[in-house]
């Protein structure tokens, strides 16, 4: 055991296998605890519907779940860094055979209590919400090719003045792109404060919007451009292809006219929606703002930007009725970029 807990010192300062194992048996504990929890719910749903109806108290439950799944976590992590210089030792070998089940275990005790909560928000949920919720469901159904894909969870949380009650519209989009980053699904809030007479609103990232479901649905289906499963979108892809391609290399001529010292080829997204492309400015210094200050990189960039615009518009002449949006950027250290949205 010393020899383990001068491992754990070189891993962490304040971990040692005693304290590991310790932790081991607390989750067991704590996995019981859970356990206990969401069998008496599933036995006697309607005594706790109406019992436990304080938000804090049916969070209370999803809070240790996830307490839980992240020290199981920690401690598998901890242990995996042990064996690496003693693979063969057996207390850590057993130890860890205990977390990896104390990880599924917490991953069905999140899982069970998001259920939980659910079940409690859904009895709960305001009329006029559920009715919104609907039609918005309706609607982003149609325009899915696997209607069935698209789920409604019912939520809530507590705010400053009450609660606000949630349906969560969910529909799985495994890599797909928004805005730039690849996503596995793609979701919007139907919202309703009990501290507000404004009525079920939506919650559009972090905006929250009055909106119409029409709206909604425009909102999801600008989104989910060049995903094919929303419905006409293979063809679409399919339309775009070449359009992208010449796009792309209209985009890989202007940076070349640029004569920069650095460039990446244009790159064309998955369903030919965006094509990106960039290069590394002679005429901008290296190190960017570090080098003349942040005021004076700023007007040098617009400067560059203004030049490398004069390269790429007349180039993309020919694709502009297909074309949605221009946009141009800049990073670090002289980096300069452009992105184009396709329709």
């Amino acid at each position: 055991m010393k020899r383990l807990d001068r491992i754990a010192a070189k891993v962490t300062a304040a971990v040692t296998m005693k304290d590991v194992l310790k932790n081991l048996a607390d989750l067991d504990d704590l996995s019981d605890n859970i356990e206990d929890m969401v069998g008496m719910f599933g036995r006697h749903f309607k005594v706790a519907a109406r019992m436990d109806t304080d938000v804090d108290s049916q969070l209370e439950l999803l809070k240790k779940a996830r307490n839980g799944l992240e020290a199981a976590k920690n401690t598998q992590k901890y242990l995996e860094e042990v064996l690496k210089e003693y693979p063969d030792d057996k207390t850590a070998l057993r130890a860890i055979k205990d977390a990896m089940a104390m990880v599924k275990r917490f991953e069905k005790h999140e899982k069970d209590a998001r259920k939980v909560i659910s079940i409690i928000s859904k009895k709960e949920m305001p009329p006029a919400l559920v009715k919104f919720a609907s039609s918005v469901a309706r609607a982003l159904r149609a325009k899915l090719e696997d209607p069935k894909s698209l789920k409604v969870i019912p939520w809530q949380q507590k705010t400053r003045g009450g609660i606000e009650y949630q349906m969560v519209v969910v529909v799985p989009v495994p890599g797909h792109h928004i805005l730039n980053i690849s996503r596995d699904e793609w979701r919007v809030e139907l919202v309703e404060s009990t501290d507000s007479a404004d009525g079920p609103m939506v919650k559009f990232g972090w905006n929250l919007e009055k909106a119409t479901t029409r709206e909604v649905a425009k909102r999801m289906t600008n989104a989910l451009s060049g995903w094919p499963g929303l419905k006409g979108e293979e063809s679409a892809i399919a339309a775009r292809e070449e359009i992208a391609k010449g796009v792309a290399s209209a985009l890989n001529s202007a940076i070349a006219r640029m004569r920069g010292f650095d460039d990446s080829k244009a790159e064309i997204s998955d369903g030919n929606t965006r094509i990106e492309a960039s290069y590394r400015s002679n005429y901008l210094p290296k190190e960017g703002a570090q080098d003349v200050g942040s005021d004076s990189y700023y007007h040098m960039v617009q400067e560059e930007i203004d030049r490398f615009k004069k390269q790429v518009e007349p180039l993309l002449k020919p694709f502009a009725k297909a074309i949605k949006d221009v946009y141009y950027d800049d990073s670090e250290k002289s980096w300069v970029y452009v992105q184009v949205g396709l329709k």
